[in-house]
């Protein structure tokens, strides 16, 4: 089995030095900075290593967008500093930060989240080695790091979750900086921090109370949600949508209690996979199990008749109502399906796809002061 394995490494590492050699430009770019990496990889002396670093510090943007240069002049860096490089780990880590600042700025880059999740991860990598050898401005870093970090779930970096497995880095360092600044003592710049790690990691919402009542042992956690977050999010766009039966509903219909939006389609499987747990909890809202809860499906680019039947075959019973085409962009949904919570006032928090949104409502729910 070991013999296998090796021999498929080496007809890998053949194939990819023969494209890394083809005179196509569309190889050169998206294979080389992967080359180079595995070139490292095989290097044993720093000397060698030092050469492969000034090669990166030469490759231009297309081979960032196409080759995803900086995933692998990040790890070289590591490698460079783990030899006991540090100075040239640490330029090579600064020529990968200054590069990662001009692509996040760059609002046509199609990667540009990927990008910005990689720079947080350069910033964490040089808070790390600046704590460990006691540079009292290590915190400005970490700091960096926490401000690239994702905002809303639309600034999720999905394509970036293997640069965050080899470069061992994170999706978001707002909580870890939280946790600094209250421990150095800079409680209002924490809170500030504090207010969007937690509207972009709502998922987490238990946990930061606890951290919220170590720090503020005498002040009321749910006052702060609501009054310093909740109050803070974008209210959620009116609409009027028509029903399998052509009834009207519009949002002012569920004011008062707590709605969750479901944009769906029969035609996504994703949407479908999950549709059992929706109905259960539709018929839990029902039964009275969820009394400050109401639920509303928006079928997106969907049918009637398709709906009506999807349903009626699996006896779905679900509040369903179509989309005008319209709502999706207000809502600004970029995927399928998206979970939408509403407040009793009108504000508006997206959920990031795969999160349990329904142990999320509950925690805002059980936490949250209306005056």
């Amino acid at each position: 089995m070991q013999t296998k394995f090796l021999a498929t490494e080496k007809n890998s590492y053949l194939l990819l030095e023969k494209l890394n050699n083809d005179k196509d430009p569309k190889f050169e770019t998206s294979v080389k900075p992967l080359y180079l990496w595995v070139k490292a990889k095989q290097t044993s002396d720093s000397k060698s290593l030092i050469k492969l670093s000034q090669v990166f510090k030469k490759l231009n943007t297309a081979y960032w967008i196409d080759g995803n240069a900086g995933r692998y002049q990040l790890l070289l860096s590591q490698m460079l500093t783990k030899k006991g490089e540090i100075d040239e780990g640490k330029i090579l880590l600064d020529d990968a930060i200054q590069k990662l600042e001009k692509l996040n700025a760059d609002t046509l880059n199609k990667y540009r989240m990927a990008h910005r999740n990689l720079l947080a991860g350069a910033y964490y990598i040089q808070y790390l080695e600046d704590h460990k050898r006691g540079n009292s401005n290590s915190l400005s870093f970490l700091s960096k790091a926490a401000e690239y970090s994702p905002k809303s779930a639309k600034e999720m970096a999905h394509e970036s979750f293997y640069d965050r497995v080899f470069l061992n880095t994170k999706e978001g360092y707002r909580k870890e900086f939280v946790e600094k600044l209250f421990e150095s003592g800079n409680r209002d710049e924490a809170l500030k921090v504090f207010a969007l790690h937690l509207n972009s990691n709502p998922d987490e919402l238990e946990d930061m109370k606890q951290l919220y009542q170590k720090n503020f042992p005498d002040n009321s956690f749910s006052t702060f949600l609501s009054e310093r977050m909740i109050s803070s999010w974008t209210d959620a766009p009116d609409f009027t949508l028509k029903d399998l039966k052509g009834e009207e509903h519009s949002l002012k219909d569920f004011k008062n209690k707590w709605l969750v939006l479901d944009f769906w389609g029969t035609w996504c499987g994703p949407c479908r996979q999950e549709m059992p747990d929706l109905n259960k909890f539709n018929l839990a809202i029902k039964e009275g199990k969820h009394p400050d809860v109401n639920f509303l499906s928006i079928a997106c680019s969907d049918t009637p008749e398709s709906v009506g039947n999807y349903l009626k075959a699996n006896n779905f019973i679900i509040p369903a109502v179509m989309s005008n085409n319209l709502i999706e962009r207000d809502y600004k949904v970029n995927g399928y399906p998206s979970k939408y919570i509403v407040t009793p006032d009108g504000k508006m928090l997206n959920i990031k796809f795969g999160k349990d949104w329904q142990a999320i409502l509950n925690s805002f729910i059980s936490n949250y002061k209306r005056d």
